[in-house]
C-alpha cells in the first residue's frame, strides 16, 4: 500500500522520467536497407514499371475504385497497402501505402517459380470469378511476357459437389487455378518489406487489362487512334495499350429497380451520379481462326445451357436478376452464374497481327442520363475500333454477347 511520501515519491520520478522504459538505443532502431542511404529514397518508387501487382478490384456500383494492394520492382522495391486498425471506409484504402526495399535477388526467385509453377502456360485458366462478387487481379511480367490473373478469392465457395461429370470448368481445373494462385499470392504476401515508410506521392500506377499484353501500341495504331477522338478527349498511353478520357464527367444512373423512368424526376431524386468516363485498350496476341471459332463455339454452347436453365427459373425472374427461395433455387442459380463466369471474352478486333480488348468504364445497368453523350461515347468507340482494325489490317471488329 502506498503511503502518501512514497506516492509523491512515484510520482516524482514518473514526472522526471525515472520510472519510465529506457529509450531505445540505436541499434535497436530500425535499420535502412543494404543499398539505401536514407528514409526519403527508402519511400521513392522507380521509373520503371513493376514486374508484379496485386489488386482489389473494388465495388464499381458502390463507387469504390480498384486500388493496389501491392506492386514489386525488379529492384527490389515493394509497395503495400498496409492495413489500418481502424479503417475509414474503403474509398481511402488507395492513400494507406508504404514503400519498402527487398534483396532483388528475392524478386528474381520468385518470377523463376510463378513461371515454373505454370503462370505462363498458354493453356492454364486465367480467370475465376462469381457474378457482381469480389475480385483480385494478380499481373505478372517477366522475360517479354505478362500474364493477368483474376479471383473471387474465396476458396470457402469452392465445394467438390457443386461441380458435375460435364461442369465447365471442371472441378480438376478449378483445383489447378486455385492451387496456382495460393502459390503466387504466398509468394507476393512474403516480399513485404521490413522497415517501411508511408508513401504519399503521386499514384503512378493503372489497374491492368485482363490479357496478354505485348507492349507498347505501335505508333502507327496510337497515330490512328488520335486522329479519331473529338474535343474533349485525352488519349494516354499505357504498357500495353491507350486510355481515352473524356475531359467532361459524365451523368449516370443504374437502370435496375427503378422508382420511376422519369430521367428529370430522378435526378431531382438523387438518383443521377457523376463520373470520368475512359476506354481502355490492351492488345494481346492475335487468336488463330480456329481458337476463335473454338471459343465463340464454346460460348455458344453455354449459352444454350443457361437458356435452358433460365426457363426453369421463370418462377424466380427479378428485375435484372433472379431471387431464390428455396435450396433447389439457389443451386439453380449457382449453376447459372457459374456457366455465365465460365463465357470466353472474345477480342473487340482480331487480325493477323493482334487482338484488341475495349472496355469502357460505364458497364452492365448503369446507364448514360444525356442520350447525346450516350450517342458521342458509342460513335467513339466505334470509330476506334475502325481504326485499330486499319493499323492492324484486320477482319471486320469481333462484336460478341459476351462483351
Amino acid at each position: 500500500m502506498l503511503t502518501d511520501k512514497s506516492l509523491t515519491v512515484w510520482m516524482t520520478c514518473i514526472l522526471m522520467g525515472l520510472c519510465l522504459p529506457p529509450r531505445a538505443s540505436c541499434a535497436d532502431e530500425p535499420k535502412l536497407p543494404e543499398g539505401v542511404s536514407s528514409w526519403q529514397e527508402l519511400g521513392s518508387l522507380p521509373t520503371a514499371m513493376p514486374v508484379i501487382t496485386m489488386w482489389n478490384g473494388g465495388i464499381s456500383m458502390a463507387g469504390v475504385d480498384p486500388y493496389l494492394l501491392y506492386a514489386v520492382w525488379e529492384d527490389g522495391t515493394v509497395m503495400v497497402c498496409t492495413p489500418q486498425p481502424s479503417p475509414a471506409g474503403m474509398k481511402e484504402r488507395s492513400a494507406w501505402l508504404a514503400v519498402g526495399r527487398v534483396d532483388p535477388e528475392r524478386v528474381q526467385a520468385l518470377l523463376k517459380e510463378c513461371e515454373q509453377a505454370g503462370v505462363f502456360d498458354p493453356a492454364a485458366r486465367r480467370t475465376f470469378l462469381g457474378v457482381d462478387g469480389p475480385r483480385l487481379r494478380i499481373a505478372i511480367r517477366y522475360k517479354g511476357r505478362q500474364r493477368v490473373m483474376d479471383y473471387h478469392g474465396r476458396n470457402e465457395w469452392e465445394k467438390r459437389e457443386n461441380y458435375g461429370p460435364n461442369a465447365n470448368p471442371s472441378w480438376p481445373e478449378v483445383q489447378a487455378f486455385i492451387k496456382l494462385w495460393r502459390q503466387v499470392e504466398g509468394g507476393i504476401q512474403a516480399l513485404t518489406p521490413t522497415p517501411r515508410v508511408g508513401y504519399n506521392g503521386p499514384r503512378p500506377l493503372q489497374l491492368p487489362m485482363a490479357a496478354d499484353i505485348l507492349g507498347p501500341l505501335p505508333i502507327e495504331a496510337a497515330r490512328r487512334v488520335r486522329d479519331v477522338l473529338p474535343k474533349g478527349w485525352t488519349l494516354t498511353m499505357t504498357g500495353g495499350g491507350f486510355e481515352v478520357r473524356r475531359r467532361e464527367p459524365i451523368e449516370w444512373f443504374n437502370s435496375v429497380n427503378l422508382p420511376s423512368h422519369d430521367k428529370e424526376e430522378l435526378k431531382a431524386r438523387g438518383f443521377v451520379r457523376t463520373a470520368a468516363y475512359t476506354i481502355r485498350a490492351s492488345i494481346a496476341p492475335p487468336l488463330s481462326p480456329e481458337r476463335l471459332a473454338e471459343m465463340k463455339q464454346a460460348n455458344e454452347n453455354t449459352r444454350l445451357q443457361m437458356a435452358e436453365l433460365d426457363g426453369k427459373m421463370a418462377h424466380i425472374r427479378g428485375k435484372g436478376d433472379y431471387l431464390p427461395n428455396t435450396p433447389a433455387d439457389h443451386a439453380l442459380v449457382d449453376q447459372y452464374k457459374k456457366l455465365k463466369a465460365s463465357l470466353h471474352r472474345l477480342p473487340d478486333v482480331n487480325s493477323a497481327k493482334w487482338s484488341v480488348y475495349l472496355r469502357a468504364s460505364l458497364t452492365g445497368y448503369q446507364a448514360f442520363y444525356s442520350q447525346q453523350v450516350e450517342q458521342e461515347c458509342t460513335a467513339l468507340r466505334k470509330a476506334i475500333e475502325t481504326a485499330l482494325a486499319a493499323a492492324g489490317k484486320a477482319e471486320a471488329p469481333e462484336r460478341t454477347e459476351a462483351q
